[in-house]
């Protein structure tokens, strides 16, 4: 080919423009996702559910440090909560530790972190109800 002849592209320079963008996007999404095609949940998961951990125990120790424990139900559900907070912590880290190869720790994970923000939110409104 000539050195004076530009090779022209059959697209339009806008559809270059979104063809190069969808590309860059699509190579974004499959460097975040995991082999199977879904997202990597569990760092979000164990950094949630550490979080919420620790609020799971300021609630209790605050309630223990005024005194109202005795008045409601809230602390126990609370540590409840915190259970299943601290059972999706490890869990959600061994998944990590294991790159999402067992689908049973991806699973329990989630449910386990579910079942605590759920059991979390009854202890905050047991302690708005009653006290």
């Amino acid at each position: 080919m000539p050195e004076n002849q530009r090779v022209v592209s059959p697209l339009p320079l806008w559809e270059r423009g979104q063809t190069r963008m969808l590309a860059t996007v699509q190579a974004r999404v499959r460097g975040t996702c995991a082999p199977g095609g879904s997202m990597h949940r569990n760092p979000h998961v164990l950094n949630a559910s550490t979080t919420l951990l620790g609020i799971c125990f300021v609630i209790i120790g605050g309630l223990k440090f005024t005194g109202q424990n005795p008045k409601s139900y809230s602390d126990e559900i609370a540590w409840a909560a915190a259970a299943l907070l601290f059972t999706s912590t490890i869990v959600s880290y061994l998944a990590i530790r294991n790159d999402d190869k067992k689908v049973w720790q991806t699973f329990l994970a989630d449910w386990s972190f579910l079942a605590g923000v759920l059991t979390l939110m009854c202890s905050v409104l047991v302690a708005a109800i009653v006290l």
